[in-house]
């Protein structure tokens, strides 16, 4: 094998080196051109996050405003709800429906109409408004108390105004004590108080109306208003009601040898003996017959006596949750004996009865009423002029 020379070993070492520059030049320049792209894709990762942070839209005020006078301007005394829990709903877009809103926008989002919606409760002295409001995926709610207050502007509920109610009270004790108006001339003419027109018929309104009573030489007073409350029946409930009475059954029918001019029957284990015929007790109903007299309907909270000559069949519960019982009478005398053919001069088979005395257990399931209080108002006007 030939040996390389220093000249050639020379040279091979040089060519290495001229490689290895070549390579960590070409290693330098991918660098520098892939360092700042990388830079340049994390600012704009996180200009796109800081953006989309910035497109997420609460819901302003004004938003939550318009839906709410829109609901309060629906609510009316026609449709609030008049008992208490009682609670009505209205959709936006059931209020957009009746041209009350139009399209409602939080910045350039156009909210829900269907999951937007007013919900009005009744409580014992007022009236609670929910406003529930969503645009995309943002909600945003509010709770108001209102009441039928006089001085409602453009609404049949507000909120309360206290300044206002101080107002009102300041001007009726003005009002109070006014003097008879001086009949001055104005304008050539004499301005007198009319007399009140008739009443106007009553219409059915919330039972926190107010009425109004004019004093009669108060110029400012021309509107008088008066309420009625009524109990009237406002839907039904299902009730169920116990109750257990004497009752009379028949046990067995047996022919023994009796005497032959009565009938007989047996009353736990008491033997009667009379000229009447009183099964006719189990066939008979609201009706007389030659044995028994029906005596009509009776109502009472417990069960009536029974007796040899009296009978009472159940009939049912009244409105007033008593218990009805049609009443008879046996017309004819029972003779309590000791043996069925006791003093007999003439002697016969007959048929004779046997009967128990016992309590009857009743489960009634009714109905009942469910009475509330409703209001009505009527008003009458006269003029000053």
């Amino acid at each position: 094998m030939r040996k390389r020379n220093e000249f050639e070993e020379s040279e091979y070492t040089w060519k290495n080196f001229i490689i290895k520059l070549f390579l960590i030049l070409t290693i330098i320049i991918v660098l520098i051109w892939l360092i700042p792209k990388f830079f340049l894709y994390k600012k704009s990762k996180q200009h796109e996050e800081i953006k989309e942070k910035s497109e997420i839209v609460f819901i302003d005020s004004s938003t939550m405003n318009k839906v709410e006078e829109a609901g309060i301007k629906h609510f009316n005394e026609t449709n609030i709800p008049t008992k208490e829990n009682e609670k009505k709903k209205v959709t936006l877009k059931e209020l957009q429906n009746e041209k009350i809103v139009g399209t409602v926008k939080n910045g350039n989002v156009i909210c829900n109409v269907k999951n937007t919606y007013v919900e009005i409760t009744k409580n014992a002295n007022d009236y609670a408004l929910k406003t529930f409001v969503k645009c995309s995926s943002e909600t945003k709610q509010r709770i108001l108390y209102l009441n039928n207050y006089s001085y409602c502007d453009g609404s049949y509920l507000c909120e309360f105004n206290e300044q206002k109610e101080k107002e009102i009270k300041e001007k009726e004790e003005q009002q109070k004590n006014l003097p008879v108006p001086d009949t001055g001339v104005n304008d050539g003419e004499t301005k007198e108080l009319t007399a009140f027109g008739p009443w106007k018929n009553y219409k059915k309104t919330s039972c926190d109306k107010k009425e109004i009573k004019c004093d009669v030489n108060n110029t400012n007073c021309l509107r008088e208003v008066k309420v009625e409350v009524k109990k009237e029946v406002v839907g039904e409930k299902p009730s169920t009601y116990y109750t257990s009475h004497t009752a009379l059954r028949k046990i067995s029918t047996k022919t023994q040898l009796v005497c032959s001019d009565y009938n007989y029957l047996v009353i736990n284990n008491n033997i009667y003996r009379t000229e009447g015929n009183y099964e006719e007790i189990f066939s008979i109903s609201k009706i007389s017959t030659d044995s028994w007299t029906y005596r009509g309907e009776i109502s009472t909270n417990n069960s009536p006596y029974f007796g040899d000559y009296e009978y009472y069949k159940f009939v049912g519960i009244d409105d007033n949750s008593n218990y009805k019982y049609d009443s008879y009478k046996f017309n004819y005398p029972t003779y309590l004996i000791k043996s069925l053919n006791e003093s007999c001069s003439n002697k016969s088979y007959k048929n004779v009865n046997y009967y128990e005395i016992y309590k009857q257990q009743e489960v009634i399931n009714k109905n009942e009423k469910i009475y509330e209080n409703v209001c009505y108002s009527s008003e009458r006007t006269r003029e000053y002029k």
